[in-house]
């Protein structure tokens, strides 16, 4: 069976290409936020009574992750 191949080129302009990258970094520092937010304060008892910990953990460690993916992308297209 033959694998369909797909080239993954990031089209638009530069600044469309600058916006998204602050986009994605707001959105990091919205997950970490929330993360120290549900760690540290008692903001969403409500919602989250007895995993609160937990959901603050996964927040960090997503939030960390995805300045990885970041980073990484934005030093693959500075060596192209």
């Amino acid at each position: 069976m033959p694998v369909l191949k797909t080239n993954h080129v990031i089209s638009g302009s530069n600044s469309t290409n600058k916006l998204r990258y602050y986009i994605q970094f707001f959105m990091v520092g919205v997950y970490l936020a929330l993360g120290l937010l549900f760690l540290f304060t008692d903001i969403g008892f409500d919602l989250f009574p007895a995993n609160r910990t937990p959901v603050g953990i996964i927040l960090i460690v997503y939030a960390s992750f995805r300045v990885i993916l970041i980073v990484q992308k934005i030093r693959k297209a500075d060596k192209e």
